[in-house]
Protein backbone atom coordinates (compact mmCIF):
# COMPACT_ATOMS: atom_id res chain seq x y z
CA UNK A 1 0.00 0.00 0.00
CA UNK A 2 1.16 3.37 -0.74
CA UNK A 3 1.85 5.15 2.60
CA UNK A 4 1.68 8.59 0.90
CA UNK A 5 0.94 10.92 -2.36
CA UNK A 6 4.55 12.27 -3.49
CA UNK A 7 2.52 15.35 -4.78
CA UNK A 8 3.80 18.33 -3.01
CA UNK A 9 2.57 21.69 -3.65
CA UNK A 10 4.23 25.20 -2.88
CA UNK A 11 1.82 28.28 -2.77
CA UNK A 12 3.67 30.04 -5.13
CA UNK A 13 4.09 33.34 -3.25
CA UNK A 14 6.84 35.24 -3.52
CA UNK A 15 8.44 37.72 -0.63
CA UNK A 16 9.47 41.45 -1.90
CA UNK A 17 13.27 39.99 -2.97
CA UNK A 18 11.24 37.72 -5.32
CA UNK A 19 12.36 34.51 -3.02
CA UNK A 20 9.61 31.85 -2.86
CA UNK A 21 7.49 32.50 0.08
CA UNK A 22 7.78 29.53 2.06
CA UNK A 23 4.19 28.18 3.37
CA UNK A 24 4.01 28.77 6.87
CA UNK A 25 1.52 25.56 7.17
CA UNK A 26 3.60 23.23 4.71
CA UNK A 27 5.27 21.79 7.99
CA UNK A 28 2.13 21.23 10.45
CA UNK A 29 0.11 19.87 7.82
CA UNK A 30 2.94 17.09 6.15
CA UNK A 31 2.89 16.59 10.52
CA UNK A 32 -0.85 15.81 10.21
CA UNK A 33 -0.92 14.16 7.41
CA UNK A 34 1.35 11.59 8.49
CA UNK A 35 0.29 10.91 12.04
CA UNK A 36 -3.12 10.22 10.54
CA UNK A 37 -1.23 7.70 8.57
CA UNK A 38 0.67 6.64 10.90
CA UNK A 39 -2.47 5.88 13.78
CA UNK A 40 -4.88 4.90 11.10
CA UNK A 41 -2.46 2.75 8.77
CA UNK A 42 -4.02 4.17 5.74
CA UNK A 43 -2.86 5.84 2.77
CA UNK A 44 -3.32 9.64 2.54
CA UNK A 45 -2.37 12.42 0.24
CA UNK A 46 -2.78 16.03 0.48
CA UNK A 47 -3.17 18.48 -2.67
CA UNK A 48 -3.09 22.25 -2.10
CA UNK A 49 -6.38 23.61 -3.91
CA UNK A 50 -8.77 25.08 -5.05
CA UNK A 51 -8.02 22.48 -8.01
CA UNK A 52 -7.09 19.50 -5.92
CA UNK A 53 -10.45 17.82 -7.24
CA UNK A 54 -10.22 19.00 -11.07
CA UNK A 55 -7.10 17.23 -10.85
CA UNK A 56 -7.53 14.25 -9.13
CA UNK A 57 -11.50 13.84 -8.40
CA UNK A 58 -12.27 11.57 -10.78
CA UNK A 59 -10.85 9.00 -8.27
CA UNK A 60 -12.19 10.31 -5.48
CA UNK A 61 -15.63 11.22 -6.79
CA UNK A 62 -16.24 8.01 -8.58
CA UNK A 63 -14.67 4.21 -7.73
CA UNK A 64 -15.46 2.91 -4.07
CA UNK A 65 -16.82 4.64 -1.42
CA UNK A 66 -13.33 3.87 0.97
CA UNK A 67 -12.32 7.96 1.40
CA UNK A 68 -12.24 10.36 3.79
CA UNK A 69 -11.56 13.48 2.61
CA UNK A 70 -10.92 16.84 5.10
CA UNK A 71 -11.00 19.84 3.36
CA UNK A 72 -9.05 23.09 5.26
CA UNK A 73 -10.11 26.37 3.86
CA UNK A 74 -9.13 30.09 5.17
CA UNK A 75 -9.89 33.85 4.49
CA UNK A 76 -7.75 34.98 2.25
CA UNK A 77 -4.80 38.14 3.48
CA UNK A 78 -5.29 39.51 0.19
CA UNK A 79 -8.18 39.29 -1.71
CA UNK A 80 -8.02 41.16 -5.20
CA UNK A 81 -11.31 42.09 -7.49
CA UNK A 82 -11.82 39.51 -10.42
CA UNK A 83 -11.29 42.24 -13.30
CA UNK A 84 -14.87 43.72 -14.47
CA UNK A 85 -16.51 41.91 -11.76
CA UNK A 86 -18.00 42.76 -9.15
CA UNK A 87 -16.69 39.85 -7.51
CA UNK A 88 -13.21 39.09 -5.93
CA UNK A 89 -10.89 36.16 -6.27
CA UNK A 90 -11.27 34.96 -3.06
CA UNK A 91 -15.03 34.64 -3.87
CA UNK A 92 -14.27 32.46 -6.98
CA UNK A 93 -11.80 30.24 -5.07
CA UNK A 94 -14.39 29.85 -1.96
CA UNK A 95 -17.42 29.28 -4.21
CA UNK A 96 -15.39 26.41 -6.00
CA UNK A 97 -13.96 24.75 -2.84
CA UNK A 98 -18.00 24.79 -1.69
CA UNK A 99 -18.88 22.98 -4.81
CA UNK A 100 -15.67 20.83 -4.41
CA UNK A 101 -16.99 19.51 -1.40
CA UNK A 102 -21.03 19.34 -2.17
CA UNK A 103 -20.02 16.95 -4.62
CA UNK A 104 -18.14 14.62 -2.40
CA UNK A 105 -21.30 15.10 0.04
CA UNK A 106 -23.60 14.23 -2.86
CA UNK A 107 -22.11 11.31 -3.68
CA UNK A 108 -22.09 10.13 0.21
CA UNK A 109 -18.73 10.24 0.32
CA UNK A 110 -17.71 10.88 4.48
CA UNK A 111 -16.54 14.49 4.36
CA UNK A 112 -15.59 17.11 6.72
CA UNK A 113 -14.42 20.66 5.93
CA UNK A 114 -12.76 22.90 8.79
CA UNK A 115 -12.67 26.64 7.96
CA UNK A 116 -9.87 28.67 9.70
CA UNK A 117 -10.76 31.93 9.11
CA UNK A 118 -8.32 34.63 9.10
CA UNK A 119 -5.58 33.67 11.59
CA UNK A 120 -4.38 30.48 9.83
CA UNK A 121 -1.57 29.83 12.04
CA UNK A 122 -4.35 29.96 14.90
CA UNK A 123 -6.30 27.47 12.90
CA UNK A 124 -4.17 24.85 11.68
CA UNK A 125 -3.44 24.67 16.51
CA UNK A 126 -6.82 24.42 16.57
CA UNK A 127 -7.27 21.63 14.00
CA UNK A 128 -3.80 19.60 14.89
CA UNK A 129 -5.55 19.64 18.67
CA UNK A 130 -8.81 18.24 17.39
CA UNK A 131 -6.96 15.53 15.19
CA UNK A 132 -4.75 14.15 18.18
CA UNK A 133 -8.24 14.27 20.04
CA UNK A 134 -9.99 12.43 17.01
CA UNK A 135 -7.04 10.07 16.94
CA UNK A 136 -6.68 9.27 21.07
CA UNK A 137 -3.23 10.75 21.38
CA UNK A 138 -4.45 14.24 23.26
CA UNK A 139 -3.33 12.55 26.18
CA UNK A 140 0.42 11.14 24.81
CA UNK A 141 1.36 14.71 23.60
CA UNK A 142 0.71 18.54 23.86
CA UNK A 143 2.82 19.31 20.46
Amino acid sequence: MESSCSRREECGRTNKNGERHADAGRISRGASQQMIRDVRRVATCLAFGPRFLHSTGQAYKGGPNTGVFLQITCDDAIDLPVPGRKYTFGVVKAAQARGDFDVLVERDRRALRAHLGADVAGGLITLRVGLLAALGLDRLTAS
